[in-house]
C-alpha cells in the first residue's frame, strides 16, 4: 500500500487506508439510520394490524357479533322454535332473523332440549362479556386507559400521525446521511467501495448493482409497506362514517365531535404519508444518481485498469 496515492475516482491525494477505514464508518453510520427507519415502518405496520383487526371485530357481519345476535334470537324465539311455530313478522329484518335462528337451532342443537337452552344462555352471557371488555373497548397498552372504540378513528390517526412523523424524519436523516457518504466517498475515491457496500445493507430498497443499467430502480416494497397503514385509517374512517348514526341514537354531541376529529387526523395520516414516500422517491433518486456516476467513473478507468479495485490495495 503507498502512503500517498490518488484517489481512483478523483479527490485529493492522502493516506489510502485511512480513506478506506472512514469510508467503512461513514457506511456503518449510515446503515444505522436505515436500521432505525425500518424499525419505525415495522411499529407503524403492528399498529396497523391492531387497528384494524379491532374495527373489522365490531363489524355488523363480525364472527363474534353475528353468534351473539344468533344466539340471542333463539333464546327469544326458542319456544316457537321448539315447536316448529313461525311467528307473524311484519319487519323482514326480523322474519330474515329468525330464518338464521331456525338454521342454527336445526343445525347446531337437534333436540332443542333443557340442556341446549341453558347452554346457549351461558354462551350468550359469555359473549356478551366479551364483546363489552374486548370489542367495544379498547385498551391501550402500558398506561391502561380504557377508550370507547367509537373513538378508535381518533386515537389511531393520532398513533400514526405521530409515528408517520417519526419516519419522515427518520427517512430525511437516512437520505441525508448517504448524501454525505456519498459526497465524501466521492472525494476520497471510495464511491464504489461505499456504494457497494450500502447496498447490501439495503433491506427494502432496490439500488442498482454494478452490472446494471442505472435506470429507475424504485423501492415499491418500501413505497407499499409505507402506504399499507394508510388504508387502515381510511377503513376506519369508513366505518366510523357508515356507523354516526348509530353513534348520534347514544351521545351526539360526542358522535359530532368524534367525526370532526376523525376527519381531521385521517388527512393528517394522509399529509404525512405524503411526506413519507416524497422523501423516499428522493432517495431512489439519489441512488440513481450515484449509480450513474459510477457506470461514468467506471467507464473512464477501463483504458488504465482492467479491473478496479475497491479498496486500492497495490
Amino acid at each position: 500500500m503507498n502512503g500517498g496515492t490518488t484517489p481512483r475516482f478523483g479527490g485529493k491525494i492522502g493516506n489510502s487506508e485511512n480513506y478506506t477505514e472512514l469510508a467503512l464508518k461513514y457506511v456503518e453510520s449510515a446503515a444505522d439510520a436505515a436500521g432505525r427507519s425500518r424499525l419505525i415502518l415495522l411499529a407503524l405496520l403492528v399498529a396497523s394490524v391492531v387497528t384494524f383487526l379491532a374495527s373489522w371485530n365490531i363489524r355488523d357481519e363480525a364472527w363474534i357479533r353475528s353468534r351473539l345476535e344468533v344466539e340471542e334470537d333463539v333464546l327469544r324465539w326458542w319456544h316457537n322454535l321448539k315447536l316448529n311455530q313461525t311467528p307473524v313478522f311484519t319487519d323482514p329484518r326480523r322474519e330474515a332473523r329468525y330464518t338464521q335462528a331456525r338454521l342454527y337451532f336445526t343445525q347446531r342443537l337437534g333436540g332443542g332440549d333443557a340442556v341446549d337452552s341453558a347452554r346457549v344462555d351461558e354462551e350468550v352471557h359469555m359473549l356478551q362479556q366479551v364483546r363489552v371488555e374486548d370489542l367495544i373497548t379498547l385498551r391501550m397498552p402500558f398506561v391502561g386507559v380504557v377508550v370507547d372504540l367509537n373513538d378508535l378513528t381518533f386515537v389511531s390517526g393520532v398513533s400514526f400521525t405521530a409515528m408517520l412523523i417519526w419516519l419522515s424524519f427518520s427517512l430525511s436523516t437516512e437520505r441525508r446521511n448517504l448524501l454525505f457518504v456519498f459526497s465524501k466517498a466521492a472525494e476520497w475515491g471510495k464511491l464504489g467501495l461505499c456504494d457497494d457496500l450500502l447496498m447490501m445493507r439495503q433491506v427494502m430498497s432496490r439500488p442498482p448493482q454494478a452490472d446494471e443499467s442505472p435506470s429507475m430502480h424504485l423501492s415499491w416494497r418500501r413505497l407499499g409497506l409505507i402506504f399499507l397503514p394508510l388504508g387502515v385509517p381510511i377503513w376506519v374512517m369508513y366505518h366510523h362514517a357508515q356507523s354516526y348514526e348509530a353513534a348520534l341514537s347514544i351521545n351526539q354531541a360526542a358522535a359530532r365531535t368524534g367525526i370532526m376529529l376523525a376527519i381531521a387526523v385521517t388527512v393528517g395520516v394522509v399529509l404525512t404519508t405524503v411526506r413519507c414516500v416524497y422523501v423516499s422517491l428522493k432517495t431512489d433518486l439519489e441512488w440513481e444518481a450515484r449509480a450513474r456516476q459510477l457506470v461514468r467513473l467506471r467507464s473512464e478507468t477501463r483504458a488504465t485498469a482492467t479491473e478496479i479495485d475497491l479498496f486500492d490495495r497495490e
